[in-house]
């Protein structure tokens, strides 16, 4: 079940764990996987006749790398900012977090991919809408 929900995306509690099933390993991570491939699949297949494995992986690798994308931005937005001589110090920068594709198989065998990333712990205020 999701924790979070936003526009496009669902947010899962997501944890790596060893061999023995049980012993948890790192810190805690969120997976996301999109909320409309998600509900448009009906056993193993999207309501367009996609593999829902295909349809997933496609999804999360274009994230992942979008993503990837605006973190090298951000990078290269804040090095300007950091050249202007009269700008605080204390003025807020830009960042995006880092990003995985987890491919997970469950007890029946089934694949799937998922957007993996750090959990991010408190309280958080979305500045804009969708539409920027």
């Amino acid at each position: 079940m999701a924790f979070g929900e936003g526009q496009e995306r669902l947010a899962y509690q997501f944890f790596e764990i060893a061999d023995d099933r049980t012993t948890v390993l790192g810190a805690p991570l969120v997976a996301k996987g999109s909320r409309f491939v998600e509900e448009s699949i009906v056993d193993g297949i999207t309501s367009d006749g996609g593999r829902a494995w295909e349809v997933k992986d496609k999804f999360v690798r274009r994230f992942c790398a979008v993503q990837h994308l605006a973190r090298s931005a951000a990078r290269a937005f804040n090095d300007k900012m950091n050249e202007i001589p009269a700008l605080d110090p204390e003025t807020a920068r830009v960042s995006f977090l880092d990003c995985s594709v987890y491919y997970l198989t469950n007890e029946n065998d089934e694949e799937s991919a998922v957007i993996v990333e750090r959990k991010l712990e408190g309280k958080f205020r979305k500045w804009n809408s969708n539409n920027g």
